[in-house]
C-alpha cells in the first residue's frame, strides 16, 4: 500500500517563470518517510507482519532553454514486499523519472520516462492508507510520450507509452532485476511499442470544486488480452470537510481475458489547525480475485519546520479474510 498522502511525500517541484531565462536553473527538493507499517491481526495467521521501513525520494529540474527542461526523480526504499517482519532490508533505489519538456505555449510535451496522468486518487485523498487500493491502477515508470494542453480553464492530458523496459527500470543495491516486455504473463500495456493511449481531463470549478475523467487502453502481448479503463473523480469542500470520490473501471483487467475490475473510494477530511482528520472507505472487485473492502482512519499533524507525521488504522476484508493493519511515519522535507 502507499505510505502519506502528503504533498512533501511526493517531493514535486516547478520552476518560476520568467521573462528570460529561469532562475535559478536548477531547483531540486525531496524528502525523507520513516515508518513502521504493521498487520496487528488477520484471519491468516501468516500476514501478521511488522514492516519498519524507510523512503527517500529526490527529484530535480534544470532549465536548459526558458522552454526546455530536463527532469529526474529517484526513489530508494525495499524492492520487496514484506512477507516476514523486518526493519529496513532489501533496500534499492531507482530512477522513476527521467526525460524532458518542452513548453509551447499553453502546451507542454514531455517525453521520456515517467507517469502517465490516469485518475488522481493518490494525489487528492487524504490519509496513511487512503489511496492504498487506488494505486493499483496508477500509471507510473511509464516511457512517455506526452503533451498536456491548458484550456478552457483545465488540462488534458494525452499520452502514448509503454512500461518502462530500459536500463532505468532495474536498481542500485537490491535489484530485483529488469522489466522485461513483450512475454506472456508480464501484463498489458508492457509490450516495448507505444502502442498504449491514456487520455485525462483535469479542471478546477469556482469553490474549489475539482474534477478528473479518463481513459486508457493498454495493449496486451503475447498470451494478454487488451485492457480498457474509465476512471472519474470529484473532490471539493463543504464547509470545513473536504470530501474526494473516485471510481475506477476496467475491462481485461491487467490483459487478463474475462477479469473484470471495479475500484471505488470515498475520502473525507478535516484540518483543525495543524492537525488534519480523514476516513476512507474503498472497495476493489476483481473477478478472479474477489472483493476487498477497506476502511480507515487516520490523522496527519504538521510542525512548523514541515515535517509532518502520520498515522493511520485501516480494517480490510480481503475476500473474507479480514485483517487490521495500522501504519505511522514521518516524512521530512529536505532541498530546496
Amino acid at each position: 500500500m502507499k505510505h502519506l498522502s502528503m504533498g512533501v511525500a511526493a517531493a514535486s517541484l516547478s520552476l518560476a517563470a520568467t521573462s528570460g531565462l529561469a532562475d535559478p536553473r536548477l531547483t531540486w527538493e525531496g524528502s525523507l518517510e520513516i515508518g513502521i507499517d504493521s498487520v496487528v491481526s488477520s484471519d491468516v495467521a501468516g500476514n501478521e507482519v511488522n514492516d519498519l521501513y524507510g523512503i527517500v525520494d529526490v527529484a530535480a529540474e534544470w532549465a536548459l532553454t526558458d522552454n526546455v527542461t530536463l527532469f529526474v526523480a529517484g526513489t530508494g526504499e525495499s524492492m520487496t514486499g514484506a512477507v516476514n517482519d523486518r526493519a529496513f532490508e532489501d533496500l534499492g533505489f531507482y530512477l522513476g523519472e527521467i526525460g524532458l519538456s518542452f513548453g509551447l505555449g499553453n502546451t507542454t510535451l514531455t517525453v521520456g520516462k515517467t507517469g502517465v496522468a490516469f485518475g488522481s486518487a493518490w494525489d487528492s485523498a487524504a490519509g496513511f492508507y487512503a489511496s492504498g487500493l487506488a494505486d493499483d491502477y496508477e500509471l507510473t515508470e511509464q516511457i512517455v510520450l506526452a503533451a498536456d494542453i491548458e484550456i478552457a480553464g483545465g488540462t488534458l492530458s494525452i499520452a502514448t507509452f509503454y512500461a518502462d523496459d530500459t536500463i532505468f527500470s532495474e536498481q542500485l543495491g537490491f535489484n530485483v532485476g529488469p522489466n522485461v516486455s513483450g512475454v506472456a504473463g508480464s501484463g498489458a500495456g508492457n509490450t516495448g511499442k507505444f502502442d498504449n493511449l491514456a487520455i485525462n481531463w483535469a479542471q478546477e470549478l469556482d469553490g474549489g470544486v475539482f474534477y478528473n475523467i479518463g481513459a486508457r487502453h493498454l495493449s496486451g502481448n503475447a498470451t494478454e488480452s487488451d485492457e480498457t479503463g474509465f476512471v472519474a473523480g470529484v473532490g471539493g469542500t463543504i464547509g470545513s470537510v473536504t470530501l474526494f470520490g473516485e471510481v475506477g473501471v476496467f475491462d481485461n483487467y491487467g490483459g487478463t481475458a474475462g477479469d473484470d475490475a471495479t475500484y471505488a473510494l470515498l475520502n473525507a477530511s478535516r484540518a483543525f489547525g495543524d492537525i488534519t482528520l480523514s476516513g476512507s472507505l474503498a472497495l476493489r472487485d476483481v473477478t478472479s480475485a474477489g472483493e476487498t473492502k477497506m476502511a480507515t482512519f487516520g490523522a496527519d499533524y504538521t510542525f512548523k519546520n514541515g515535517v509532518e507525521f502520520g498515522g493511520a488504522v485501516a480494517f480490510i476484508d480481503d475476500a473474507g479474510v479480514n485483517s487490521t493493519q495500522i501504519g505511522a511515519a514521518f516524512v521530512i522535507p529536505f532541498g530546496g
